[in-house]
């Protein structure tokens, strides 16, 4: 007899699978959810950062464990790769004439943008920003991170300025600048007297610059002083007449000329010698002028009367009230208060008053007081009311107001 065998399929049962939720940028392709012949995955493999919903769909015949035939769902997450910033210690730096660079490190986990090297000196920016997938490792997140970079220009040394007294000698004088090869030196020798500038200029401005941070040019005051000559002193300048020629000497000097003009005399009057110096632009008087001196040589007979001197009113100044001359020497004769003074004459050698003396004599000289108007001072009146009460007087430089 025939028999009938009944075969039963029943449906499969799977689980859901337990994957690693968390991973970690790699740049390669991650799977999130390992292949099964129970399930369809969707999106179970990817390489980016990012959340993902991976899902699975049973194959018919299965069942999730618990009985459902729903697709299931697991959420994954892959995280950004961290990347340390670049080790940036040095922004600035000193133009050497050679490219600097500026330590950015390139990473596979960033982009630079601008400059990692420079040779001239400026201001160099640069950009670095995290590439997709990638964070900064200290947490900053993945937002554009600045640097920037100097080359400094190199710093001289201004020159100390030279304190040196120069004084013309008829020989060259050098202003003290020490020696650089970074700048000029001009106008530092010099053998005029005078006042000159010594000009002292960078020879690069796009690489050099002074250490106060500019870079004009530095200038000196270069004086050279006047070089002192000492006024001739006439060995003897006066004579008495007895017929025969006379020498009018003057010391020969150096510095100065003494012209040939009235070298002798025989008559009975006043002779004059001028003395000039050789060089007025660079040489002076002992006594601070550089004018020709006139030096008087006197034959005379030996005569001399008293001078005449009027009177004389105060000014404020000093009042010569008799000059020196010649035939005498004056003593107490510049005064400047008002009052009776009395002047002291001495002949000079081989010179007598027209008396026949030759003793000193005295003139007494006055300089009176200077007149000054009277104030014009208005009579008031004030009935006492416990105030100070003035009077308004006008100003004098030769009064006095008091009370």
């Amino acid at each position: 007899a025939t028999r009938t065998i009944a075969f039963v399929i029943t449906t499969g049962s799977v689980d859901v699978p337990a994957v690693e939720k968390e991973h970690t940028y790699t740049g390669l392709p991650i799977t999130l959810v390992p292949a099964d012949d129970a399930y369809i995955i969707t999106g179970g493999v990817q390489t980016d950062a990012g959340e993902y919903d991976v899902i699975l769909t049973l194959v018919e015949g299965y069942t999730w464990t618990g009985g459902t035939a729903d697709p299931a769902t697991i959420h994954v997450v892959i995280n950004p790769a961290q990347v340390s910033k670049p080790d940036v210690t040095v922004t600035e730096f000193t133009y050497d004439g050679t490219d600097i660079y500026f330590n950015i490190v390139e990473r596979s986990g960033y982009t630079i943008e601008g400059p990692t090297q420079g040779l001239e000196p400026d201001e160099y920016v640069v950009n670095v920003t995290p590439k997709s997938n990638y964070v900064w490792a200290d947490g900053s997140g993945a937002g554009t991170v600045t640097y920037k970079f100097y080359i400094n220009k190199i710093q001289i040394d201004v020159p100390a300025n030279d304190e040196t007294a120069f004084t013309y000698n008829g020989g060259e004088h050098t202003f003290y600048i020490p020696t650089n090869g970074a700048y000029t030196v001009s106008g530092n020798v010099q053998t005029d007297a005078g006042q000159h500038t010594v000009t002292v200029s960078l020879n690069d401005i796009a690489h050099y610059v002074w250490t106060d941070g500019s870079s004009d040019d530095k200038t000196y005051e270069f004086n050279i002083a006047k070089a002192t000559v000492a006024i001739p002193v006439a060995p003897q300048t006066t004579f008495i007449y007895d017929g025969a020629e006379k020498r009018f000497d003057i010391p020969e000097g150096a510095g100065y000329v003494v012209d040939s003009k009235n070298a002798t005399g025989v008559e009975l009057k006043s002779y004059d010698r001028v003395v000039s110096l050789k060089d007025k632009k660079n040489t002076l008087w002992s006594d601070g002028t550089s004018d020709d001196i006139v030096i008087t040589f006197v034959i005379g007979d030996g005569t001399i009367e008293l001078p005449v001197v009027g009177e004389f009113t105060y000014t404020g100044s000093p009042i010569v009230l008799i000059p020196e001359k010649v035939e005498y020497s004056v003593e107490g004769g510049v005064q400047t208060d008002a009052g009776i003074y009395d002047v002291k004459l001495t002949p000079t050698t081989g010179f007598k008053w027209s008396d026949g003396t030759s003793d000193s004599k005295v003139v007494s000289v006055t300089i009176n007081p200077a007149k000054v108007d009277k104030p014009n001072v208005p009579s008031i009146s004030y009935p006492y009311d416990g105030e100070s009460h003035g009077i308004k007087i006008a100003e004098n430089v030769a009064s006095v107001i008091s009370g």
